[in-house]
Parts: C-alpha cells; sequence; structure tokens
C-alpha cells in the first residue's frame, strides 16, 4: 500500500491516509466517507495520492461495508488498484483528439475492414455529414467517389503503402448533397498490436485547381491569338524569352 499512497511504512491510520491524498481531491473524498459512515453501501471512487517527492498516483478505491454478527455497521474494507497508466493513456488520447477535432484539414480512422472509427470536425464539415456519423460505417458506403474510382483508389493507395509507406495524391469527392469537390490526400497506416489502422488526411483544393485551369486556359488563349497574328510578338522575363 505504501507504494500506492506514498505513506511510509507503519501503522496508517484516517488522518495519515487523508493526509496522503491529493489536496485537490481530497474534501471530496473526506465529504464521501461522511456520507457512506451514515448510509453504508458498496462504494467506487477515482482519486489521487500525493506523495512526499511529488509524484501522482491515480487509484481505484473500492470500499465494502462491514458489519457485525449483528449486523451493525462496522467499518470499510478498502481495495486499491493503481490506475495511473490508464489515467496517462486517457490524458494522450485526450490531447490527440483535441489536436485531431483543431486541424483545419479533414481527418478520417479505418481499419483493415474498411469500417469508419474516427472523422474530426474538419472532416465532417468538409463532406456534410452531423458530427461523428460515419462511425461504424464501411468506407465504401459514404458514396464519396464513385464504386469504379474506388477501386482505382484502393488499388493505388495500397501500392503506395506497401511500397513507401503513404499515399499522397488528388481524389474527385462528392459530398451528402451531390456536390463534387477535389482534395489533396496524404494516407498512411498505423500498425498496431492486434490490427492496423488506415489514416487519410485531407484538403480541398477546388479552389486551387479552378485557378490552375483559368490560368492554362487563359495562357492557352493567348498562344492561340499569338500563333494566328499577323504581327510578330514576343513576351520576355528580364531579357529570357517565354513565347
Amino acid at each position: 500500500a505504501s507504494r500506492i499512497t506514498g505513506i511510509s511504512a507503519g501503522s496508517v491510520d484516517l488522518n495519515r491516509w487523508r493526509d496522503a491524498i491529493h489536496p485537490e481531491d481530497r474534501n471530496a473524498v473526506v465529504e464521501s466517507w461522511g456520507r457512506l459512515a451514515e448510509d453504508p453501501k458498496f462504494d467506487t471512487r477515482e482519486y489521487r495520492f500525493l506523495h512526499p517527492d511529488g509524484t501522482i498516483v491515480w487509484v481505484l478505491d473500492r470500499g465494502h461495508p462491514e458489519t457485525d454478527a449483528d449486523g451493525r455497521f462496522e467499518g470499510y474494507v478498502a481495495t486499491l488498484t493503481d490506475i495511473t497508466p490508464l489515467k496517462k493513456a486517457q490524458e494522450l488520447i485526450e490531447t490527440n483528439s483535441h489536436v485531431l477535432s483543431s486541424l483545419s484539414e479533414a481527418v478520417i480512422f479505418t481499419d483493415e475492414t474498411g469500417t469508419v472509427l474516427y472523422t474530426n470536425k474538419a472532416f465532417d464539415e468538409l463532406f456534410g455529414y452531423p458530427a461523428g456519423s460515419p462511425i461504424g460505417r464501411k468506407i465504401e458506403t459514404l458514396g464519396h467517389v464513385s464504386p469504379e474510382e474506388l477501386e482505382r483508389l484502393v488499388a493505388e493507395v495500397a501500392a503506395g503503402i506497401q511500397k513507401d509507406g503513404s499515399w499522397t495524391g488528388e481524389i474527385h469527392n462528392r459530398r451528402t448533397d451531390g456536390t463534387e469537390f477535389w482534395s489533396r490526400a496524404h494516407i498512411f497506416a498505423i500498425p498496431q498490436e492486434n490490427r492496423t489502422l488506415t489514416v487519410c488526411v485531407q484538403e480541398d483544393i477546388t479552389d486551387r485547381r479552378k485557378a490552375d485551369l483559368a490560368l492554362r486556359e487563359s495562357e492557352e488563349r493567348f498562344r492561340r491569338v499569338a500563333e494566328n497574328a499577323g504581327v510578330g510578338i514576343a513576351l520576355t522575363d528580364g531579357g529570357k524569352f517565354l513565347f
């Protein structure tokens, strides 16, 4: 118990136990003791111990009421479980989730069966979904691309991941309302202990593609005019002939 509570070896009374609890949790725990003494019942509670060296240990405290032969309440027998690793893992998950939800790029996680495990806010907004509604669905049922395009993409992405560990390219997408747009996607795999996750990060490049197309069309119109002009036309840039 001393490893968990931080209380040095020797008899452990209620006061030493109380003083070892983290100051931010102490009042709530002590108040629960008072309520449980008046109304004895099984209780579980999570709180922290603060060790003298500053170490913080999270515990799951299970309290079992004890009675005498006549059924009179005598006290509690508590069992402590160190849940510090679990709490740290939860904090990491919450941090990662906050980071992902704050990204402007659309992010989607799928497993090896193509089932959607996670979408961030940007993904849901880009494709027109209510928050989190794609989760649990198969990626092919979302209808973002045509079946033929999906088949091509799956093969191309799989080959890219196998060769380079990731795939980057442009995808012609469709929103839930039927409107179409282009995205630049970066797709990669994250191997885990008993499964492999696929992560796709997408950026809407529709406006950029429109601007590039307009520029190319403008350049082509200029070229046609210049080639059919009855006079000589030259385009230079700092002494270098461009046309």
